[in-house]
């Protein structure tokens, strides 16, 4: 579990820092002009860093950025409260910038991409890649500790735009609805805490939200993913509502300040017909906490989602958790959760497969009073499926058990 909260931490960390949005990117299976891919943008960061400051770079993380409209994002206020401290290189202006580009989102090339490097003692270079070469940015210190625990990018890893092709349908589907959304894709090398390791991945991300450089507060959506950036298996994806976009480009880390929190107590499964549930008190919950503020997922012990399942209609909010049965869905095991009282009525209905929550009148607090029920078609006690709540409106949310 601690493995899980580092890996989560550094992907909101990473992609404060880094998931500048913007839109749209060539197709042309990435050899479209003014734009590259993955393993085209890759030599020429190595070629601009091997000889900086010593040398002995090793790639950590890369990331591409797509953008409608040209922008100049300064990289060290992003770092900013991190406890991590960006110095410009010689001449540079700490400025990433992103040049104008449109087209199809789907073909994993960009116009822009940055870079991130670490050296024997400890130092992450950041260097940014166009069509015109390769530039050094300037270098975080050695102090900034999470970075210890990503590993260099393997070789072998697929290129972007394979990476991109699982989800293509997915990402077609998010912009038929959100025709101007932004998008960035990013390969991590990998995490190593405490024995555990995590192999490189790609994660995609599209939202509504306007990038950095753009002062609005404004209700949004996005579209997430995370792929084997070996086997390009999908890991991971889900659509969230976001309730604002305030603070999301700028690197808050989803809302700025400590995140919301959930911390679930141990279940208490029962057999109900031929229902299962797994019962999980909510032992904590820090102030201001909504239904209209998380979501839920469920995964197996090797990192698959978990499938959802559509609560019948006997399930509803007021009535007892009794009418809250596992009929129907895909074959296996598929879940929805429900909201309880303290009294045993429902509160609200989580339905996975639109990611949303079914409420009587508006967003419910939650508070110590109430547990989480997750309704299954199969046994959940001794899975070792893990439920985990991630935020949905601009705020950070964690909080997360095995079942």
């Amino acid at each position: 579990m601690v493995v899980v909260i580092v890996v989560l931490v550094l992907g909101l960390f990473l992609s404060g820092i880094l998931s500048f949005s913007g839109t749209k990117s060539s197709n042309n299976n990435g050899g479209g002009s003014g734009v590259m891919t993955y393993t085209q943008a890759e030599p020429v960061a190595s070629s601009g860093v091997a000889g900086f400051s010593g040398g002995g770079w090793a790639l950590l993380e890369a990331s591409g950025y797509e953008s409608s409209q040209a922008a100049s994002l300064p990289f060290g206020g992003s770092v900013s409260g991190t406890g991590c401290s960006f110095v410009p290189a010689p001449g540079s202006t700490g400025n990433i910038d992103f040049p104008a580009f449109t087209g199809s989102y789907t073909g994993g090339a960009a116009p822009s991409w940055a870079f991130l490097f670490r050296n024997a003692s400890g130092y992450i270079a950041v260097v940014t890649v166009t069509q015109s070469g390769s530039s050094v940015l300037g270098t975080i210190s050695s102090a900034c500790g999470l970075f210890g625990l990503v590993l260099p990018i393997p070789s072998g890893v697929i290129n972007s735009p394979q990476a991109l092709s699982p989800v293509a349908s997915n990402i077609s589907a998010f912009l038929q609805a959100h025709p101007k959304a932004n998008e960035s894709f990013a390969l991590l090398g990998g995490i190593s805490f405490l024995g555990a390791r995590i192999g490189a991945e790609w994660a995609v991300n599209i939202t509504t939200c306007p990038d950095a450089s753009t002062a609005v507060v404004a209700v949004g959506s996005s579209f997430n993913a995370t792929v084997n950036a070996t086997s390009g298996q999908v890991i991971y994806s889900q659509n969230a509502s976001l309730g604002s976009c305030s603070g999301l480009g700028g690197g808050s880390g989803g809302g700025g300040g400590q995140p919301l929190t959930i911390t679930f107590g141990s279940g208490t499964p029962s057999q109900a017909g031929s229902t299962y549930d797994d019962a999980l008190p909510l032992v904590a919950v820090t102030g201001g906490l909504t239904t209209g503020l998380f979501g839920l997922t469920l995964a197996q012990s090797n990192g698959a989602t978990v499938g959802g399942l559509f609560p019948p209609t006997s399930c509803v909010v007021g009535g007892p958790l009794s009418g809250c049965t596992a009929t129907g869905g895909s074959p296996g095991q598929t879940w929805y959760a429900v909201l309880l009282s303290s009294g045993g009525s429902v509160l609200g209905i989580y339905d996975p497969l639109i990611q949303g929550w079914t409420t009587g009148a508006g967003p419910v607090p939650l508070s110590v009073s109430q547990s989480l029920v997750v309704v299954s078609a199969s046994l959940l006690a001794g899975s070792g499926d893990q439920l985990s709540a991630f935020g949905t409106a601009g705020t950070s949310v964690s909080g997360s058990t095995f079942l």
